[in-house]
């Protein structure tokens, strides 16, 4: 699938995930948002027990939350870990450095 050419949500500084960039990502949150609040209201209306309020939040908020997670990647960056704004891949070696011929550490 071709990605957006302006991602709805973009790769976070610090760490693995996203945050919205644009309105559409932040119509999304609002959206799950606005879900999550009627999961606890419909789930505290209707439960009679602490088993009947664990189930009720348990799997409809999970289930909210794959489908935010979904629509994030999809519709953003590729997900990558990041420290300061850099992806965190092998540490670069400078340029011209002789290999390491350590053989104490495998």
């Amino acid at each position: 699938m071709q990605r957006l050419s302006r991602p709805w949500f973009k790769n976070k500084r610090y760490g693995y995930g996203w945050y919205p960039a644009t309105w559409e990502g932040w119509t999304v949150m609002a959206v799950w948002f606005a879900v999550f609040v009627a999961i606890l209201r419909n789930v505290d209306a209707a439960s009679h027990s602490a088993s009947d309020t664990l189930l009720g939040v348990s799997l409809p908020i999970l289930a909210s939350v794959v489908v935010l997670i979904i629509i994030a990647a999809l519709t953003g960056e590729k997900p990558e870990w990041r420290w300061d704004g850099k992806p965190m891949h092998a540490p670069e070696k400078p340029q011209g450095s002789a290999p390491n011929n350590d053989r104490s550490n495998p």
